[in-house]
């Protein structure tokens, strides 16, 4: 079939739908994972500081695409620093307080499990294990 202007048009809102889906399916997974930190997470939370400091945001090709929380632009570059090489999206669920990961060393809970408990992720990985299973 020889392409012409609407077969084109139409390859280009078929691209554009797919990557609003993704892009809603990560923001569903994020909000999942965020509200199950704070719900689930272990420590005594003296001040709410840490806990209302967990959130997400989503990178694309290795830069912000959407923050659903409040990264700080050195936060943004570290984390860009992280994954520059990454082509696609990337889903980051962090805790804004810096001293979260000591919390997490000490045996608590306050990010770890939070992306597994995430019903829209268990969702996602099975539906790409059987895409992968039935195209291989």
């Amino acid at each position: 079939m020889p392409f012409n202007k609407k077969s084109l048009n139409l390859r280009s809102m078929l691209e554009q739908r797919k990557e609003q889906g993704l892009i809603a399916v990560l923001n569903r997974i994020g909000v999942e994972a965020v509200n199950w930190a704070r719900q689930n997470g272990n420590y005594t939370d003296r001040t709410s500081n840490l806990r209302n400091s967990v959130d997400y945001a989503i990178f694309k090709d290795g830069k912000l695409y959407f923050d659903h929380g409040n990264l700080t632009s050195e936060q943004v570059s570290y984390i860009t620093n992280e994954i520059e090489k990454v082509n696609g999206y990337t889903l980051i669920v962090y805790a804004g307080m810096y001293y979260g990961i000591y919390v997490e060393a000490r045996g608590y809970t306050v990010l770890s499990g939070a992306l597994e408990a995430s019903e829209t992720s268990k969702l996602l990985v099975e539906a790409l294990g059987n895409a992968v299973r039935r195209y291989s």
